[in-house]
């Protein structure tokens, strides 16, 4: 079970989601978990929701045998940010979604997820979505990046169907346990049907034995926040060792474009095979089979949205509609949704009809906890819950309310659009009774 704990702009860390709320909400998901977990990326029906309050930096701890899965980590408040850190063996991040920019640290320290697996044994990170990527800061300077690969990291890392765009501070950094000087780890780290775009000083940057990339897109246009030390817009950066490259699509260009696959650095080098790379390279590349027309468009499979990767779909070929970020019931501005339902002002379903239940947790007497949700459909109490607050406003669209030690269950269509909770509540989603 992860632990989520929690670090204020000092990084100072207290605990704010505590093993009581995780395990009822557990409980009420754990058939999907169990689907997921045996079937790999395939769809969930439920997904948890953690919220950054404004100006908090949330540190969310993974560990040894432990699995975080399904959950949409909403930092989109201002000057919110969220950051996973997992160590020790055989642990597992999948089906985790990012949405909003994270702002970073003035020193370049902060990254989104900082993975570390210990010797002779795995670590996963699959189906995430780091697509908002940072904001700029200073004007166009930005400070935080996706991926960094702690120095210690001995074992094996595998980041696999993930979506990261527009960090200044490398989009995945692995080259940190291959530096002779200091690193300990020397694990290899595979990045495997990846899309990864925009992200200054390197795209995917490798530098241990035994890592590769392969059936991955790096895409540059120019676009997002530059390194205080750039723009250098690399794609591909090989440090330390020899790592091949196969069946990958790499196009760099645009302002502050550095070049595609850079490699021979510190002794390293990188072997480009039967992939497309168009931008030119540089150092020690060798290339088999490599032509100059790649295709950057991103790659099916990989999540669009934060939404599409907690409820563990991607980009087509999974039955969720890839333009809303995979919600079956999404119906736009008031047409007629998938589910059947009409989400127009003129909808007049019972509530039992509506599809899709989100769920509040929390408060206490002493501490009641306010929460706000608003769907692109109809939301309504659901039938046969406990009553809610007297205080609880129920629109059409919108539900503005407050917990006390118990929960709040509402049944809804379309998506979520916003959620804002206290601290003290959490949010359930499901998809399926």
């Amino acid at each position: 079970m992860a632990r989520d704990e929690t670090a204020s702009k000092a990084r100072s860390e207290t605990s704010l989601l505590g093993r009581r709320s995780y395990l009822r909400l557990t409980g009420a998901a754990v058939a999907s978990a169990a689907g997921v977990a045996a079937s790999g990326t395939a769809a969930a029906a439920n997904y948890r929701i953690v919220t950054v309050s404004a100006g908090e930096t949330k540190t969310i701890q993974v560990g040894s045998g432990e699995t975080f899965e399904n959950v949409l980590i909403d930092q989109s408040a201002d000057g919110a940010q969220a950051k996973l850190v997992a160590t020790g063996s055989d642990w597992t991040i999948r089906n985790v979604g990012f949405r909003g920019k994270a702002v970073g640290f003035g020193d370049g320290s902060f990254y989104q997820i900082m993975p570390n697996v210990d010797a002779d044994s795995t670590g996963v990170i699959e189906n995430v979505y780091l697509g908002d990527g940072c904001e700029k800061v200073d004007g166009e300077t930005g400070y935080a990046g996706g991926i960094w690969v702690q120095d210690e990291h001995a074992g094996t890392l595998t980041v696999r169907n993930c979506n990261l765009q527009r960090f200044s501070n490398n989009g995945i950094y692995a080259s940190g346990p291959g530096v002779p000087e200091h690193a300990t780890g020397n694990g290899p780290v595979q990045v495997e049907g990846c899309y990864v775009a925009d992200c200054d000083i390197a795209n995917v940057r490798l530098g241990t034995s035994g890592s590769f990339m392969k059936n991955s897109v790096i895409e540059v246009t120019g676009e997002g926040p530059q390194n205080r030390n750039g723009p250098n817009r690399r794609g591909f950066w090989g440090w330390y060792a020899d790592i091949p490259i196969t069946n990958s699509d790499i196009s760099v260009g645009g302002s502050g474009a550095g070049y595609a696959v850079n490699g021979g650095f510190h002794g390293g080098s990188v072997a480009v095979k039967n992939s497309d790379v168009q931008g030119g390279t540089t150092g020690s590349v060798t290339t088999t089979s490599v032509g100059s027309n790649p295709d950057t468009s991103v790659p099916a499979g990989i999540p669009n949205d934060a939404q599409q990767a907690a409820k563990g779909g991607g980009k087509s070929g999974n039955g969720s509609n890839a333009g809303d970020g995979g919600d079956s019931g999404n119906s736009g501005d008031g047409g007629k949704s998938n589910d059947g339902e009409n989400s127009g002002d003129g909808g007049k379903k019972h509530p039992a009809n509506l599809p899709k239940t989100v769920t509040v947790f929390g408060g206490r007497p002493d501490a009641p906890a306010s929460y706000s949700i608003s769907v692109t459909g109809r939301i309504a109490p659901k039938a046969g819950a406990a009553p809610v607050e007297t205080s609880d406003e129920v629109r059409r669209r919108t539900i503005d309310g407050v917990v006390v030690g118990a929960s709040d269950c509402y049944r809804f269509a379309g998506r979520i659009e916003k959620i804002d909770v206290d601290d003290g509540a959490t949010v359930f989603v499901s998809e399926s009774d």
